[in-house]
């Protein structure tokens, strides 16, 4: 544990003391290391030309600001909360407020103005995207498959026109049919027995004369 100081006491001027008035309690809690620290820097804010009255007022708002009770480190408070310039980069401008004359300061209140137009644009909510669904075009029916039906005499299928009446025969079997009425051949002179599409025989019986059964044909 580092020694206690036992060093010279702290001297400060009176302009100095002066100015720290409204933070005097805090200030004796510091050690002596921050107390020059402190004393140093309002030295040097009073010799870059700010006044007495108005280091002094500013450290009197913001300490009236904050509950002492709830500072921690009364040292960093002073230099970090206490005495730090606060407002634009203009001279006179004391936390938006010009000390010579009390006004509120414009360039402020521009900056202020400009975060807020920010803020309200960062947090305005953004505009769906709507994606249109394009109208659906009727798919027209096909048209209705014809009616199929079987030959009577073959099995092939036919075209049926009149759904009551049984399926017409194909055309070749109407053709046959017709040239064999035309003819007059007897029904002994059409083979009885299948004949087979490849010449081998088959022992289905054949249709008509064109001596081939159904399957064959």
């Amino acid at each position: 544990p580092s020694s206690p100081y036992d060093g010279p006491g702290l001297t400060i001027s009176a302009r100095v003391h002066a100015v720290l008035e409204p933070v005097r309690r805090l200030y004796r809690q510091t050690s002596v290391y921050m107390q020059r620290r402190i004393a140093r820097e309002v030295g040097r804010q009073l010799r870059s030309g700010i006044d007495e009255a108005r280091l002094r007022q500013r450290l009197e708002t913001r300490v009236c600001r904050t509950f002492t009770d709830e500072i921690r480190d009364p040292g960093r408070w002073i230099l970090g909360v206490g005495l730090p310039h606060w407002g634009c980069g203009i001279f006179d401008c004391e936390a938006g407020v010009l000390w010579s004359s009390g006004r509120r300061c414009s360039v402020c209140e521009e900056i202020t103005r400009d975060r807020r137009r920010a803020t309200a644009q960062h947090e305005a909510p953004t505009p769906a995207i709507v994606h249109r669904i394009p109208a659906r075009v009727p798919v027209q029916s096909s048209a209705p498959a014809a009616p199929r039906g079987r030959c009577p005499e073959c099995g092939c299928a036919v075209l049926v026109l009149n759904r009551s009446e049984p399926a017409p025969r194909c055309r070749p079997c109407r053709e046959e049919h017709e040239g064999g009425r035309a003819s007059g051949p007897s029904p002994s002179a059409h083979p009885e027995g299948c004949a087979g599409w490849d010449g081998s025989g088959c022992t289905r019986p054949a249709l008509g004369s064109t001596g081939l059964c159904v399957r064959c044909r």
